[in-house]
């Protein structure tokens, strides 16, 4: 998707941006496997060194304050038709909450799902 790919380019002075092939919008039911192994990258690269934000902009490190976690079951409005051609009806999953500090003393707060 051309939107989203322009984001990522725009993401990428700060953040690892990857690209999963033949995924459409739901990247997470359409490819479960490719997720997984960046999660499990991401989650080796952070035990290997402090998380920072930008170098070049810069040097703050973060550290996990608090996580909230809540299975979600949302039942779509029209069914999605996924890339692989499977219709999905519903959005099952777990809602993730995560609150980091800066050393900086800024507060951060993201959410996301998990399929």
């Amino acid at each position: 998707d051309l939107k989203f790919a322009a984001l990522g380019e725009k993401l990428k002075p700060c953040a690892c941006v990857r690209a999963v092939p033949f995924a459409g919008h739901a990247v997470v039911e359409e490819c479960p496997s490719d997720v997984s192994e960046l999660c499990l990258e991401v989650m080796g690269h952070s035990k290997q060194k402090q998380l920072t934000a930008s170098p070049a902009k810069d040097s703050d490190v973060f550290q996990v304050t608090a996580g909230w976690t809540e299975s979600i079951q949302l039942l779509l409005k029209a069914p999605l038709l996924l890339s692989r051609g499977d219709l999905m009806p519903q959005r099952c999953g777990i809602l993730v909450i995560i609150q980091v500090q800066a050393s900086s003393c800024k507060c951060y707060t993201g959410c996301g799902e998990i399929s």
